[in-house]
């Protein structure tokens, strides 16, 4: 069998990320974002999980979030010869043969996004890159960029489908619950200011959605999104700690 893609961003928990990878029943090259900047200890023990496994490993000088870390691994797949690739999360523990079922299941050109679990571990490939975008990187670290990335597939007329026999466990939230500062920073702030952004580019909340171009600028479609500049460096959770 020919391997697949797997890209997975982690911040900590390596416990959870082992969990993860000893589920995966498909050959795969499997490729792991380490978006911890401050604490060694996690280093030496993903260094380790990354040997033991033969996983490659993407070190970052910053958290870059969930959006851009999406986007890292679709170009890493996309750079590598991979028209296709899987994305998941270190706390998705996926159901034997779902890996499987999602390769076997019959692909339709309107559809963008294949679910194992929701967007915690699901198939996309280049034709939805193309049509939809590359994921919102002002949505930081994390929330909202889901809902985004859903909305702006039903502008490109782009479906996300379940997989059937496709699933898993999935911990939830399992990253800022281990941690309190993150905890604390993300409900304080993070989660309002990605609400707050979504509400400008799209004039409503999830489900409320009133402009079809974002901002509701006409000369922009919907896969446009303005670079995040430095605005992202002040947002980093750990930049305190570094």
């Amino acid at each position: 069998m020919e391997k697949v893609f797997i890209g997975i961003p982690i911040l900590n928990r390596v416990d959870l990320l082992e969990r993860c990878i000893a589920a995966i029943d498909y050959p795969a090259d499997i490729f792991i974002v380490n978006n911890n900047t401050v604490d060694a200890q996690f280093d030496l023990q993903l260094e380790d999980l990354a040997r033991r496994w033969r996983l490659t490993v993407l070190p970052q000088s910053r958290n870059l979030g969930i959006s851009a870390s999406f986007n890292l691994l679709l170009r890493t797949a996309f750079d590598r010869g991979h028209d296709s690739l899987f994305i998941g999360a270190n706390d998705v523990f996926l159901n034997p043969g779902s890996l499987s079922a999602a390769i076997e299941f019959p692909k339709s050109d309107d559809v963008a996004i294949y679910c194992l679990h929701a967007l915690n571990f699901f198939f996309t490939n280049r034709s939805a890159v193309e049509a939809v975008g590359w994921w919102d990187e002002n949505f930081y670290p994390a929330y909202e960029e889901d809902i985004d990335y859903v909305y702006r597939c039903r502008l490109a007329g782009k479906r996300l489908v379940d997989v059937p026999s496709a699933g898993g466990e999935h911990v939830g939230s399992a990253t800022i619950h281990s941690n309190p500062d993150y905890l604390a920073q993300n409900y304080v702030t993070h989660c309002q200011l990605n609400r707050d952004y979504y509400l400008r580019k799209w004039g409503g909340h999830g489900g409320e959605e009133r402009f079809q171009s974002p901002f509701d600028y006409p000369s922009y479609d919907y896969r446009w999104w303005p670079e995040p500049d430095s605005s992202i460096a002040d947002r980093d959770w750990d930049r305190a700690s570094r």
